[in-house]
């Protein structure tokens, strides 16, 4: 797979992997806030500072992730992966690709954040070495209560 940073010219492409990733999502009972983006609102928010990695194999777009660095690491969000294609490694190359950033970013650290009823994603960064530092609730509008934890990886 080959993976790029994209430009926000491109949000059309990143919107389109990750609503088709995350429609599995759409009918729980608090359905992943990715749902609600927009190309509009992904463009804006590669316009103002966000980033995103596109993988692609033979030149067809499969998978993206998005993230941000600051003092305090790199942070990753809304990983996915088509759903033709997951369970192929793809979203291990991904994180890959974010600590090869980070590296040449010289930060050390890499963090994101996961739904606890997603046990897949949790054991997919576990597999990474991320680990659980921090743990919390949170409401939606709607009044449900979604549980979440926050993983972290030191890399050298």
């Amino acid at each position: 797979m080959e993976c790029q940073i994209e430009a926000s010219t491109n949000a059309k492409v990143i919107h389109k992997i990750m609503i088709k990733a995350y429609a599995e999502y759409a009918h729980d009972a608090a359905p992943s806030s990715a749902l609600s983006e927009t190309v509009t609102t992904v463009r804006e928010a590669l316009l103002n500072g966000q980033q995103a990695i596109v993988g692609s194999i033979a030149g067809q777009p499969i998978a993206m992730v998005r993230f941000s660095i600051d003092d305090s690491g790199l942070h990753f969000f809304r990983m996915a992966v088509l759903p033709t294609m997951q369970g192929l490694g793809i979203a291990k190359q991904l994180i890959n690709e974010l600590e090869r950033i980070a590296k040449a970013a010289h930060v050390d650290t890499i963090n994101c954040r996961v739904r606890v009823s997603v046990l897949r994603n949790l054991q997919l960064y576990q597999s990474k070495g991320y680990s659980i530092f921090d743990q919390e609730t949170i409401t939606t509008e709607e009044g449900v209560a979604i549980d979440i934890v926050s993983m972290k990886k030191i890399i050298a």
